[in-house]
């Protein structure tokens, strides 16, 4: 029998949580939800997905591990959230902007650091 080996969420991934559900209006238990509502649990949870990936070294599937779903989803949020930056959806847009205010608030160090994955991730996308 194989042993699954399970990483112990970093602080900065209930900072996420909570700072993204704060910036979004809505709360923690919404975003970890199956709920399919787009403002109010989707592009929170993408938003989730997206700063988790730049801010963090998780993989995609430990990342999938943390939000109750499967890498293919973490990397599908990702890619949505970018798309939508890219176009200039401004509700999108307002929602981004709100969250990496709330994150980034007194740590310039991950405007730096989420500035850098985000790049990083739109040349993966080319």
């Amino acid at each position: 029998m194989q042993a699954t080996y399970v990483k112990i969420p970093e602080k900065i991934v209930y900072e996420i949580l909570n700072g993204v559900a704060k910036a979004c209006n809505t709360n923690t238990d919404n975003i970890l939800s199956k709920n399919r509502q787009r403002y109010l649990c989707v592009y929170p949870r993408h938003l989730c997905f997206l700063f988790t990936r730049c801010l963090t070294d998780y993989t995609l599937a430990e990342i999938g591990f943390l939000y109750d779903k499967d890498h293919a989803s973490v990397k599908h949020g990702c890619k949505s959230i970018l798309e939508k930056l890219d176009v200039k959806d401004m509700g999108t847009y307002e929602m981004f902007v709100a969250c990496r205010t709330e994150l980034t608030a007194g740590k310039p160090e991950r405007i730096y650091k989420l500035q850098d994955g985000i790049n990083q991730l739109k040349k993966e996308r080319r």
